[in-house]
């Protein structure tokens, strides 16, 4: 019984260490959102948002990049960011936003 506190301060670290690396390549990803939120060049935004999902999948990303992709007349492209933003949504209301912008660019 004696071993239990160790085995899960071993898992534990376990996870920390698995997490480490994920956690820093999210850290990035926010900063490259962050970036592009403050860029007014569409293709430029396009490209931060693009750079920010290949170090972190987020809800936030998706949306902004399907609303952006829309501005440009890009719809099949939106259309495939929005899909996903509604499938990562935390919540409903964040779906039915993603959604709601989805209608717009069927409109």
């Amino acid at each position: 019984m004696k071993r239990l506190p160790g085995m899960f301060l071993t898992l534990f670290l376990l996870i920390f260490l698995a997490a480490g690396p994920v956690l820093a390549d999210c850290r990035k990803g926010a900063d490259l959102y962050e970036q592009a939120l403050r860029e007014a060049d569409r293709s430029r935004k396009i490209d931060l948002l693009r750079k920010s999902l290949a170090e972190c999948r987020d809800f936030a990303v998706y949306y902004e990049l399907g609303k952006t992709l829309g501005r440009t007349g890009r719809y099949k492209e939106a259309e495939r960011a929005l899909r996903e933003a509604a499938n990562m949504a935390a919540d409903d209301k964040a779906s039915s936003q993603a959604l709601a912008l989805l209608g717009q660019i069927y409109a």
